[in-house]
């Protein structure tokens, strides 16, 4: 369970974290981990400036409010790629999987950005979709390829994890070997306050 104070980022921060990331030639960031990136009002104008520093500007959300007004907006700010979660391939068991949401509104999102790219010749940002495989969902899978083939640019599969040993999916008493995580080798998460984390998956900070 999360515990800790929320938030969104303040520009003037985010200014300064894009500024250092530049002068110390870091190539990308990602404007999402916890939450939905989508709520931030400053997110295109926040893409815009990471893009003027010259980093790849990456973004997964779970495209409930990627609306037209949205998607222009993301076209505008020079975003070079979203990923969008889609777990399910029908309106129940989307609607099991992502509880609140409405498996009628991302389609028509996904689709409209696909159609505003293709309006203006773009191809950014490539449009990521990706599906969650598990016991809930791996039966519509074939399906989910069938469905977005020709829409997305690329379908990735996920898969259940216990990073953060905030879960338990995966069994590992019976692994010899348990693999080590990468992320505090290759990734500076940094929170919405400024707070920097080793772990990206420690939601708590």
């Amino acid at each position: 369970k999360m515990t800790r104070k929320q938030g969104f980022m303040a520009f003037e921060l985010f200014r300064k974290i894009i500024d250092e990331a530049a002068e110390l030639k870091i190539r990308k960031v990602q404007m999402s981990n916890f939450g939905e990136p989508l709520l931030d009002p400053y997110l295109p104008k926040k893409i815009k400036y990471a893009k003027d520093r010259g980093l790849e500007v990456y973004l997964v959300t779970n495209g409930s409010l990627l609306e037209k007004t949205m998607a222009k907006d993301l076209i505008s700010s020079g975003l070079d790629r979203i990923r969008i979660s889609v777990y399910g391939a029908t309106k129940p068991t989307y609607e099991f999987m992502h509880r609140g949401l409405q498996f009628g509104v991302v389609e028509e999102n996904i689709r409209t950005l696909r159609g505003l790219k293709q309006e203006i010749l773009s191809a950014k940002p490539y449009l990521e979709l990706q599906f969650l495989l598990c016991k809930e969902t791996s039966q519509e899978l074939k399906e989910f390829k069938k469905r977005w083939k020709g829409v997305a640019d690329k379908v990735t599969i996920a898969g259940l994890h216990n990073f953060g040993d905030s879960r338990s999916y995966i069994p590992t008493a019976r692994y010899k070997r348990i693999n080590t995580c990468y992320f505090p080798f290759s990734v500076i998460e940094v929170l919405w306050n400024g707070d920097v984390m080793p772990c990206a998956y420690d939601f708590n900070g």
